[in-house]
């Protein structure tokens, strides 16, 4: 009788221990998930120097199809807001002063998506457009679309993280 009662209450305390045990495997498995899945959700960050290219592959106006325009910009990142501030500018060459042409950026990143705003203020005139980017996990390329009130060009974007 008394090894039926050790032996019952054995089965009771690994019972026990085996609930504690499957229970801290539980709340360590939602909290693993959890984090994973706030990590997976914060977007990557673009804080930085970049060379931006914006290439036309559309235009009201034919000349500027194909033409191509390099800028150096600095992007500014506080969680998914986006601001940026650059100009144009050749990486192989000098441009003169007065061919460094302002160009601003606002929007938002969403994980891996940026979507912006940009303002050229240009020598004749000041044109918008907006931009639609994927960023790498990484965070040091991006490269989309664009689309722009300059004759109504559109085209492709690539940006390097300088």
């Amino acid at each position: 009788m008394l090894k039926k009662r050790v032996s019952k209450a054995e089965e009771i305390h690994s019972s026990v221990w085996f609930k504690i045990i499957g229970g801290l495997a539980s709340v360590m498995l939602g909290i693993l998930s959890l984090a994973d899945f706030l990590q997976r959700r914060q977007p990557v960050d673009i804080t930085g120097e970049w060379r931006i290219t914006f290439e036309v592959k559309e235009s009201s106006y034919s000349s500027y199809i194909g033409g191509i325009k390099n800028y150096k910009i600095f992007f500014t990142q506080k969680n998914q807001e986006v601001i940026g501030e650059g100009e144009s500018w050749e990486f192989d060459t000098d441009l003169n002063f007065g061919s460094h042409v302002p160009l601003e950026f606002e929007g938002k990143i969403d994980k891996y998506d940026l979507l912006a705003r940009y303002t050229l203020h240009g020598t004749a005139r000041t044109t918008v457009g907006a931009v639609n980017l994927e960023v790498n996990q990484e965070g040091n390329y991006m490269s989309g679309d664009f689309v722009g009130t300059a004759a109504d060009a559109k085209g492709i974007v690539k940006a390097y993280k300088l």
